[in-house]
């Protein structure tokens, strides 16, 4: 049996531990694997049915290779960034420390590894950013820690397959997942600007507000992908009075890849699938939500109750 304090300082000090990783794993409905050489260094492939992307970065470059051949990249521009996915977050479970309160349970072996599955309590003061998803989770959840490099092989959320450290990576793992002769997108447009209608008009999909906006909602603002054909539609409100909140939705095709992309933690609320930027607690909250009209994207200052509300409200508009 090991002893809890050897566990504890494995999972805080596993960022020390390796220099590269090789992982795979399966997360929900989706395989995957990653190939790690530092947060700023690394290749995630997702596959799921109907879907997958490639994302790739080597220090300021990054690049996207999505499943219907869409390419995009900031060619070196530190102003658009790129994200891990979450899985990748295994590696380092620093977080889990200060989330939950941990109890040895059973040693076994997870993934051909040595492991101790521990049973994470959420900390009652943790608030609703809680390591791996714990969202209102009150019962303990099983989480499997090598024994040798600290990082989290299990989880309720996640199954690692295989893992392997401190191999030589190849600078083609870390290349350009595509050809020189592949189109690709550059993001450096600036969105238009018009009014809702002209939007509506312009969009080769519908763009339905919420039916439920705080009170003293204004909306200020309408802002249209660029591109030709439109692939989002942006609407900013200000929630008086004096300005107090603020709400951006994001809406269309464009949403449901980037969301496809986005690090986060995922959660089932009152029927709606969310993914939440992992943060610490604090007074701003991006997430997606897959509304009954698609994908959204949010980014608000209003508590994460009113932001969950706001996006059930989001519905098809009728044809």
């Amino acid at each position: 049996m090991s002893r809890l304090g050897d566990v504890l300082e494995l999972i805080h000090s596993s960022v020390w531990r390796f220099d590269t990783a090789s992982v795979v794993g399966r997360s929900g409905d989706s395989t995957w694997r990653f190939w790690w050489a530092g947060n700023d260094r690394f290749r995630f492939e997702r596959k799921r049915e109907g879907s997958g992307f490639v994302n790739v970065r080597d220090g300021a470059n990054w690049w996207v290779l999505d499943s219907d051949g869409r390419a995009s990249t900031n060619e070196g521009a530190a102003d658009y960034g790129l994200s891990m996915q979450p899985e990748m977050g295994l590696l380092h479970p620093r977080s889990l420390l200060a989330a939950a309160i941990l109890q040895v349970g059973r040693n076994e072996q997870v993934a051909g590894r040595p492991a101790v599955v521990m049973q994470a309590t959420p900390r009652p003061d943790a608030g609703e950013w809680r390591w791996w998803g714990f969202w209102d989770a009150t019962e303990p959840v099983e989480i499997a820690i090598d024994l040798e490099r600290g990082v989290a092989l299990s989880s309720f959320h996640f199954q690692v397959d295989a893992i392997t450290f401190d191999e030589a990576l190849g600078a083609e793992v870390f290349s350009r997942p595509y050809d020189d002769n592949h189109p690709v997108e550059h993001g450096e447009l600036h969105p238009l600007e018009m009014s809702l209608e002209q939007a509506r008009r312009r969009a080769p999909f519908p763009v339905p507000v919420p039916e439920v906006l705080p009170e003293g909602a204004r909306l200020l603002k309408c802002l249209v992908d660029p591109a030709e054909p439109t692939e989002w539609v942006g609407l900013v409100w200000a929630i008086d009075p004096g300005y107090r909140y603020r709400l951006n939705v994001r809406l269309g095709p464009a949403v449901a890849r980037d969301a496809e992309r986005f690090r986060g933690q995922e959660f089932i609320e009152h029927g709606l699938r969310l993914i939440v930027e992992q943060a610490e607690p604090q007074d701003s909250h991006r997430l997606f939500a897959e509304t009954r009209a698609g994908w959204c994207e949010i980014d608000s200052d209003l508590p994460m109750e009113a932001v969950v509300t706001i996006a059930l409200s989001i519905e098809e508009e009728p044809s």
